[in-house]
């Protein structure tokens, strides 16, 4: 397999976010210090780029000035979440609630929780309760809703909730892959092995098209004067000489030439390569491939974005590398920097 290399990539995704966070929101924080909704608003914006002690802060602040701030209270839960500390995230996820007992969203989190924590019966009634407040989580958490039912043995009502994802989100990697994976446990490997061959063309297809956008945003970096002429990703080993997108077919003649200062840079490349590369080292798990699983695990541990260690240890399909060393070392790691 193609080896990948994400130090030069994070570099990118770090200016690009840090601009964007500049431009967004320190005039308005700057204009009026007392708003709690600008602080909610830069909170949930570092949340999304993972940036969790600024995002706790903003969320904090945005608190202090507005105690029922039930969505700040739901956000600042996530943030919690992702720095593991879990009974805060409870807890804001149930100020959340008592100050809003409609608020969809809030129990849905509440769902995600229960699973985290192996409470998969739970998780279902409150991923019911969200549906009941509004239809539309069905169809946008429907991976999150299909895990504890796959877990639970569940696997038709799995399936249903997986495809409802890709009615919202057609070819969505989490939603492909746990296709793959709930077949698997359902009917079998032989039985299993259209999902997972569709499984692993989606997934290896997103890695490829972020590779491409990498090169087109390198460019136009460079042409701005961000990047030096040393910083080419095929230097900096992101890409081999052969992974060079003429050579592969990624971009077209007229891609190349293009004037990289008329295009702005697309956010939502950065971001989803860990968990494409995570499910294609599931996938390899479940083959019996499991150097190739853990070579594919390290490289999704090292895009440092989206990829959760509870994800990792809950989900099914990497069970049979729970007792290798290997694969526990790479899981602590991703551990310490969450």
């Amino acid at each position: 397999m193609r080896t990948y290399n994400f130090n030069h990539y994070n570099r990118i995704k770090i200016y690009l976010n840090d601009r964007i966070m500049n431009n967004s929101h320190t005039i308005p924080i700057a204009q009026n210090p007392n708003n709690a909704k600008t602080f909610a608003q830069r909170g949930e914006s570092y949340r999304q780029m993972k940036r969790y002690p600024e995002a706790l802060a903003d969320f904090n602040r945005a608190i202090a000035l507005s105690p029922n701030y039930a969505w700040a209270y739901a956000h600042r839960g996530v943030v919690y979440r992702r720095l593991l500390r879990y009974e805060e995230a409870w807890a804001d996820f149930n100020k959340a609630i008592e100050l809003k007992p409609d608020y969809a969203w809030a129990y849905a989190y509440r769902g995600v929780m229960c699973s985290i924590a192996n409470r998969y019966a739970e998780a279902v009634v409150e991923f019911d309760r969200a549906i009941a407040l509004d239809e539309t989580i069905g169809k946008y958490w429907g991976n999150e809703r299909g895990f504890p039912l796959m877990r639970l043995g569940r696997y038709a009502e799995a399936m249903e909730c997986y495809e409802q994802t890709l009615t919202a989100r057609p070819n969505d990697p989490l939603a492909v892959y746990c296709i793959a994976v709930n077949q698997t446990l359902w009917q079998g490997l032989a039985k299993a092995q259209t999902e997972i061959d569709r499984a692993r063309t989606v997934l290896q297809s997103m890695v490829d098209a972020e590779e491409t956008q990498f090169l087109k945003e390198t460019r136009f970096l460079k042409e701005t004067g961000f990047l030096s002429n040393s910083d080419h990703p095929q230097e900096t080993g992101f890409l081999s000489n052969s992974d060079h997108p003429q050579e592969t077919g990624f971009l077209a003649n007229s891609d190349e030439t293009a004037n990289p200062k008329s295009q702005i840079p697309n956010l939502k490349w950065y971001g989803g390569s860990d968990i494409a590369l995570y499910a294609l080292g599931g996938l390899a798990v479940l083959a019996g491939d499991f150097d190739k699983a853990l070579n594919y695990l390290q490289a999704a541990i090292s895009v440092e974005y989206d990829l959760n260690v509870e994800m990792v240890r809950n989900d099914p399909a990497w069970f049979n590398l729970h007792s290798d060393p290997r694969f526990q070392t790479l899981i602590n790691r991703k551990n310490s920097c969450s």
